[in-house]
């Protein structure tokens, strides 16, 4: 689960949603409209979560879940713990993080560059992003899509 004071959460989703997002098969179409509140590591799943299976070294804690839902590879979908819906597609991982971006998607809310930030001509400043004051960006540096930079940090050339 991430930390709620750094990103916001945009769920519930039903678990139909989320097969449709992910292009993963639900193991239990009855399961579709129920809905989920977020992500989670397998140990840490409850019934409101969903979850991914995709290294056998997790086999004892996915065999233990307590998770709503897990993306899972077909190989293993008859071994689904009881009451536990699975997603089942060839990339589990994958899926799962097509999820989790839907849950957790890229947002900088009210992005701005204040003019009490120093910038070099030949820096490069993504779209949507967030720069407070007294932030010093120098020549050559690249800032992607979406950045946050706090106030006074310094991103060095190139």
């Amino acid at each position: 689960m991430a930390d709620q004071k750094f990103f916001k959460n945009c769920g519930p989703f039903t678990l139909g949603q989320l097969a449709e997002r992910t292009g993963a098969t639900l193991s239990n179409e009855e399961a579709r409209d129920k809905k989920v509140a977020d992500v989670a590591t397998l140990d840490q799943a409850c019934d409101a979560r969903v979850s991914f299976f995709d290294n056998k070294k997790y086999l004892d804690q996915f065999l233990k879940t307590k998770a709503a839902a897990v993306f899972i590879h077909p190989d293993y979908q008859e071994r689904l713990p009881e009451g536990v819906v699975g997603f089942v597609t060839t990339n589990p991982y994958k899926a799962y993080a097509l999820a989790a971006q839907a849950f957790y998607p890229d947002q900088v809310e009210n992005a701005k560059i204040d003019p009490k930030a120093i910038i070099a001509d030949t820096a490069e400043i993504g779209q949507n992003c967030d720069i407070a004051a007294g932030v010093v960006i120098a020549a050559g540096a690249k800032i992607g899509d979406h950045t946050r930079i706090a106030a006074n940090a310094v991103i060095g050339e190139n």
